[in-house]
């Protein structure tokens, strides 16, 4: 066994940028070095290196697996400790334990499943069972799992745009809710994935469009979330929405009373994202700008400004976005917006700072409707 006072042991951690460094030298103990204030609670690596003075000849791969998961559950305080605890011990019945501690959870780690294993299973189990439970299940698990692009990538080469695709046509609401949900985090800033979809299935976009217009809040709402997501980044995918009748939709949208501010907020967000991708596109019609027009009366002081920075992305865009809205009518709504904004503030209903940037944003629209 190699004698400690001969052993110069440097661990470099690296987390997500955060390393630590345990040194051993030259009988003067453990020297170690956090540059880490969020690192979780385990002590693992240091029985590790115990370990390697007790066995140098064998384990190397369980030390190795030892070592990745350490990164991940190591606390420097009491990394330090237990360093500095096993080099003082010789008792061979507690080296004896820690290396078979050091077996169990490399036996652990060879046993969990990885990312695209669970996948795997999530998709394969989504393709074989009618149970709705067991779709759902499914559909979490890969909305989950998908978040990684990498992760979100997969799913073309293990099969999973199918099923996806099936049960977005023809699933319950639930079910079609649960793959929306699955297909917008995967396209959210995922150019490769929006192509790898749109190759495989050109009528994804008109499904989601479809979708969209149930009458079930919560199952539009997340098909308006993965619209939102795939027309953001693709031209093509924005092609096929205007073509899908897409705009007409989004009206449709925001006219009921009842509809949920949930839905309402992603509609306006989407038509805002619209008008300043496609700058020389024509949005919506007339009744789509006085729909929009309405909720700067809305209760809800949230939904006020999402409608004024719509309205302000739409008349900035081009002529023919402006034009939808008739200027008397909209500079009157705004100056009914400036009165009850004034009068809002004036009895403390509004915080300073708030009235102050709704104001800001107020007489920039208004300054942009009158130089038209």
């Amino acid at each position: 066994m190699t004698s400690p006072r001969a052993v110069l042991a440097v661990l470099c951690l690296s987390v997500s940028g955060l390393c630590f460094h345990i040194q051993a030298s030259t009988g003067q103990g453990l020297a170690i070095t956090p540059n880490a204030t969020a690192l979780s609670q385990a002590w693992e690596a240091a029985d590790l290196f115990q370990t390697q003075q007790a066995s140098p000849e064998g384990g190397q791969h369980e030390l190795q697996d030892l070592l990745h998961w350490a990164i991940e559950h190591s606390d420097p305080a009491e990394l330090k400790r237990r360093a500095e605890e096993a080099q003082q011990t010789s008792d061979p019945n507690k080296l004896a334990e820690m290396q078979q501690r050091v077996q169990e959870l490399s036996e652990l780690l060879r046993s969990q499943k990885s990312e695209t294993e669970l996948l795997q299973e999530a998709i394969t189990l989504l393709n074989t069972t009618e149970v709705d439970a067991e779709k759902l299940q499914a559909l979490e698990d890969m909305q989950v799992l998908v978040e990684p692009i990498d992760n979100a990538n997969d799913l073309k080469v293990l099969g999973g745009l199918p099923p996806l695709v099936r049960h977005l046509h023809s699933g319950s609401p639930e079910v079609q809710a649960a793959v929306c949900h699955v297909l917008g985090t995967a396209a959210s800033n995922n150019i490769k994935f929006q192509e790898q979809l749109l190759a495989d299935f050109p009528d994804a976009v008109r499904l989601l469009v479809q979708v969209a217009g149930s009458p079930r809040d919560a199952t539009a709402t997340k098909a308006v979330y993965a619209t939102a997501a795939m027309l953001r980044n693709s031209e093509d995918a924005r092609r096929l929405f205007y073509r899908a009748g897409g705009p007409e939709l989004l009206h449709r949208l925001l006219v009921p009373p009842n509809a949920s501010t949930g839905l309402r907020r992603k509609v306006l967000n989407l038509i805002a994202d619209l008008a300043q991708l496609d700058s020389r596109q024509s949005i919506g019609t007339a009744p789509l700008a006085s729909a929009v027009q309405q909720l700067l009366r809305h209760d809800d002081w949230d939904m006020r400004e999402k409608a004024l920075l719509t309205i302000q992305a739409l008349i900035s865009s081009n002529a023919e976005n402006a034009n939808m809205f008739q200027q008397q009518q909209l500079q009157a709504a705004l100056q009914w917006l400036q009165a009850d904004l004034n009068r809002q503030q004036a009895d403390g209903s509004l915080e300073p700072g708030y009235h102050e940037d709704l104001s800001a944003l107020l007489s920039d629209v208004q300054g942009q409707l009158q130089s038209r």
